[in-house]
């Protein structure tokens, strides 16, 4: 009577653990499911913040010619303002476009000599 009792207690805690690792399962499935629906819904509002941001900040170019430093918007490639250093540059930048923000890349930037 009691190996009876031994497998059937056997048996019922197997059953328990298999049932566990199969909900488990489902529940880490739907888990995933969501993550990705949610990460999808998230993609429009990516787009949007991307185009803000093109919005907020002018893309510009610089160069280096001799000791001073050029500052071209992208992509029409205009002449917008020049300096000797850095600091020059943005102070001319702000004189003639008082309150804009300006974005040149990070290659750019080390290209020319300026810290990242």
């Amino acid at each position: 009577m009691e190996l009876l009792n031994l497998i059937v207690f056997l048996f019922f805690m197997m059953a328990a653990w298999i049932m566990g690792a199969v909900s488990g399962w489902n529940a880490r499935e739907r888990h995933a499911k969501r993550v990705v629906q949610e990460y999808l819904s998230e993609e429009g509002n990516l787009d949007q913040e991307l185009e803000e941001m093109k919005n907020k900040y002018q893309p510009i170019k610089i160069e280096k010619h001799d000791n001073g430093y050029f500052v071209y918007s992208m992509p029409e490639n205009t002449f917008m303002a020049q300096g000797a250093t850095r600091q020059e540059v943005e102070a001319n930048l702000e004189k003639r476009f008082p309150g804009k923000r300006y974005a040149a890349t990070p290659e750019n930037l080390k290209e020319v000599g300026f810290d990242v």
